[in-house]
């Protein structure tokens, strides 16, 4: 969240250092975690908003685009999980953006 107080405050050099940060302890987190654990999703997408806020939008679709489909066959948790997963697929930064700072004005 650090990461997206300073881009909203047009700070990019301190926010990319946040989103360098994040995406660095998602990865290490996420290479040691089973895709089983409750926390996994949530890492997951917030590793992809991470790529996607640091430019690499193709790549953190690609996350998203397969933690949706791992969800395909999960009459549980699918539906919501695969809707939570498309409200960032395919977004743009300033999108992701306002999905995280829209307080229902």
């Amino acid at each position: 969240m650090g990461g997206m107080l300073h881009r909203k405050l047009e700070d990019s050099i301190s926010s990319d250092t946040y989103f360098h940060g994040s995406l660095s302890i998602c990865n290490a987190v996420l290479d040691t975690m089973s895709n089983k654990n409750a926390d996994y999703k949530m890492l997951t997408i917030y590793k992809a908003i991470n790529l996607i806020m640091l430019g690499n939008e193709i790549k953190g679709n690609k996350v998203l685009k397969k933690l949706y489909n791992s969800f395909q066959s999960d009459k549980q948790f699918g539906k919501s999980a695969r809707e939570e997963i498309l409200s960032y697929m395919n977004k743009s930064q300033n999108e992701i953006m306002d999905i995280f700072f829209d307080f229902g004005d």
